[in-house]
């Protein structure tokens, strides 16, 4: 019984220790920190990757994306509020996009919600070289 109590105190402290490591995202004062072409893919809420999807950002907030597979394209519009880019298309998706920075490399992750089901899809991007 003690063994198994120290398993679970060690296991807890790891996922807390790792959860703490994670880092944190960036305020975003302006779009010119997000300006550039941004590639990266969604986790499906299945837990799968999702298809590649392509992100042009330009500074004064308008964004173009592109996905290859099962082709879509469309333009939307972000906003700054609160250190925070958002957007909301009026009937399909909701998110948020946060700058990250992890061993030196900008990371933009969008935390995209579905309006009509309110499934979450999480993607991470890096600036396409």
């Amino acid at each position: 019984m003690l063994t198994l109590r120290f398993v679970a105190v060690v296991g807890l402290m790891m996922v807390l220790v790792g959860c703490g490591m994670a880092p944190p995202a960036k305020p975003t004062a302006s779009f010119r920190e997000l300006a550039g072409t941004w590639e990266g893919r969604y986790i499906l809420p299945s837990g799968e990757p999702g298809p590649l999807w392509e992100y042009t950002i330009g500074e004064d907030g308008q964004m173009r994306f592109t996905r290859s597979e099962l082709p879509v394209e469309g333009t939307r519009q972000l906003q700054l509020r609160d250190g925070s880019v958002v957007y909301d298309d009026s009937m399909f998706w909701s998110g948020v996009l946060t700058l990250h920075e992890v061993e030196g490399r900008h990371i933009l992750k969008d935390v995209a919600r579905q309006k009509r089901n309110g499934a979450v899809f999480t993607g991470e991007f890096t600036l396409k070289q």
